[in-house]
């Protein structure tokens, strides 16, 4: 059946965990009394509530009937919120982080708001931006999803799905809670914008007709979760393995505005590392050496296997065009597409190889990553 206070915690723990805030909540509206009411809340002491119910009536009573999502990046400089009420909590004090940065998103159903997201400061000093907006705006479309249909459990093979997606940002309880899934913060079958990472090890072909099995294996998989540690430090989602590589994306479950720069810079920085760990590990006399390519553009999410032992995946063009990148790529080369090189072309020395066919009898220019602009 249906479990609000599910879906409440869920998009609550995504929310917060990937902004960064210090403080959220989620104000859902009461038909009877015509009021904003406090679902769930995050960061807030206990002798805080009411104050905090205070201040996110006056910000979410705003966004209610404006029926539009809110930046605010100082809060108590914002003429339209002057005074805030004298009996609200300080914003500099909220989730003990000084600040007066705000998000705030309404949840619309069929042209009807029904409740509010809202962030307060950034963890890290920082303040909110049109990213973050983008983001709480995309969590509040999908809660209006799951609010008007009324169902929230799914099926296993969508509880799989959303635990490899948000699963950073799950109790041990909600995962365990999560068995059946939300349709509604499932993916597959949308269409995304996403950077691709294609990689693939090399060499190691070759030190299987000179080492035991077992050993090659075991160096290979070293060197694949050496990498792997590399990329997550940069937040990608691994799509799948490939033998000798993987397939990783920038951009999923949520597009953010740099991602083919920290994928660029992913790349090379996984070619640096790997190329000092194998020189450190004594494998260089076995002409170990990795490539890499990266493409731009809209991806499908999508499932693959029998019935029953489906996994969801990226497919489309792009996808295919960063693994033919990855072949044209020479050792510790890291080949990029014409996107998504204008996208880092002003941090990265980019030199042009040359360009490669694509759809509808195009060509595309294609460009080696040289090294980082001083």
């Amino acid at each position: 059946m249906f479990d609000e206070e599910f879906i409440f915690d869920l998009v609550l723990n995504i929310s917060v965990g990937e902004l960064k805030a210090a403080a959220g909540a989620i104000m859902l509206l009461n038909p009877a009394s015509g009021r904003l009411e406090t679902k769930q809340h995050r960061g807030f002491k206990e002798d805080e509530k009411d104050r905090q119910r205070i201040l996110g009536e006056t910000i979410g009573g705003y966004v209610y009937q404006r029926k539009e999502p809110l930046l605010a990046v100082n809060l108590e400089k914002e003429p339209k919120f002057i005074p805030i009420p004298p009996y609200a909590p300080p914003l500099q004090r909220i989730g003990g982080v000084a600040g007066t940065s705000l998000l705030a998103v309404p949840v619309i159903i069929q042209d009807n708001v029904v409740g509010v997201i809202s962030l307060y400061n950034k963890v890290n000093g920082e303040v909110f931006n049109k990213d973050d907006l983008n983001i709480l705006t995309t969590l509040a479309r999908q809660t209006a999803t799951a609010l008007e249909n009324s169902r929230l459990y799914e099926g296993i093979a969508q509880g799989k799905r959303l635990k490899s997606l948000y699963a950073k940002y799950l109790s041990e309880s909600l995962m365990t809670k999560l068995k059946p899934s939300s349709k509604e913060l499932d993916l597959v079958g949308t269409r995304q914008k996403a950077v691709v990472i294609s990689l693939q090890i090399s060499g190691l072909g070759q030190s299987v007709g000179i080492l035991p099995t077992n050993e090659a294996i075991a160096i290979l998989n070293k060197y694949l979760s050496f990498l792997t540690d590399i990329l997550y430090k940069y937040d990608a989602f691994i799509d799948r393995y490939t033998g000798n590589g993987f397939v990783a994306v920038f951009g999923i479950p949520f597009s953010k505005s740099d991602d083919a720069r920290r994928a660029v810079t992913a790349g090379v920085d996984m070619v640096i590392k790997f190329i000092k760990q194998v020189r450190a590990e004594g494998d260089n006399k076995m002409n170990v050496g990795i490539s890499v390519g990266i493409s731009s553009g809209e991806v499908i999410i999508g499932e693959i296997g029998e019935e029953g032992s489906r996994r969801s995946t990226v497919i489309g063009d792009v996808v295919d065009l960063s693994s033919r990148l990855q072949w044209m790529a020479l050792p510790a080369q890291v080949l990029v597409d014409e996107p998504t090189y204008k996208a880092v072309s002003d941090i990265f020395h980019a030199q042009k190889t040359g360009s490669i066919p694509v759809q509808g009898g195009k060509t595309m220019d294609i460009y080696g990553i040289v090294k980082l602009k001083r």
